[in-house]
């Protein structure tokens, strides 16, 4: 691994170029070498890899209008990348995003480009966890608001003084509008997914909250606890 230091040419890079990845952590920029991930072939990864087949699938039966209204409105609606710079789907990339989205709140998925794309944010999340029992909760400032539902993901139970948790994240529970929300229970689902939780280990939590009509998502928001 080896630190980098930026000049007034390139001031920052991610992601790879051949066999090295360009990404930064708390001691600065570094580079390394390229890994290939491994491929546990679990049914979550499989159910994945099926449905960006299906939907690939269903892009090419789409009418000529409906491509049109695809392309239109991710030309529309610029995103921004890991440097914070604004860049632009293409048709099929947007359709692929709502409709994944759609998926992991138990949707169906749309042919239709949405009109608008807007969704609420979680706000400050609070987690209380306790190997004892075991309890866990979060709680966020916000909860969806009508005609959207809530993703839960958590990460594996890591060290207490490890910062960067990525894409460890994985779906532990959806929890669609209440009038009368309550803080998320994950004391039964985080141990189906990731085993007995340990006193003293760290576990990340991100919310984000999914239009069931459009597949936008809102600002997802993310937060730590040690378990006591």
């Amino acid at each position: 691994m080896a630190l980098v230091t930026y000049g007034p040419i390139v001031s920052n890079a991610r992601k790879k170029i051949a066999g090295v990845v360009a990404t930064k952590g708390h001691a600065g920029n570094f580079m390394r070498n390229k890994v290939a991930p491994i491929q546990p072939r679990t049914q979550s990864q499989r159910n994945v890899r099926s449905n960006f087949t299906s939907l690939a699938k269903s892009w090419g039966a789409l009418t000529a209008a409906q491509i049109a209204g695809f392309n239109a409105l991710a030309k529309s609606t610029p995103l921004k990348d890991r440097l914070g710079n604004s860049v632009t789907l293409t048709g099929l990339q947007m359709y692929m995003r709502l409709n994944r989205n759609l998926t992991t709140v138990n949707t169906a998925a749309i042919s239709a480009p949405p009109a608008t794309l807007t969704a609420t944010a979680p706000g400050t999340l609070t987690v209380a966890v306790n190997h004892v029992g075991p309890t866990f909760t979060v709680t966020p400032t916000n909860y969806p608001a009508n005609g959207e539902s809530a993703a839960i993901f958590g990460s594996p139970q890591l060290s207490p003084g490890r910062t960067f948790i990525g894409k460890n994240y994985r779906l532990l529970l959806v929890v669609p509008y209440n009038a009368s929300p309550t803080a998320y229970d994950l004391h039964t689902v985080y141990p189906a997914k990731f085993g007995t939780i340990l006193a003293a280990k760290q576990i990340g939590v991100l919310v984000k909250h999914i239009s069931t009509t459009t597949g936008a998502a809102g600002t997802p928001a993310a937060a730590t606890a040690v378990v006591s």
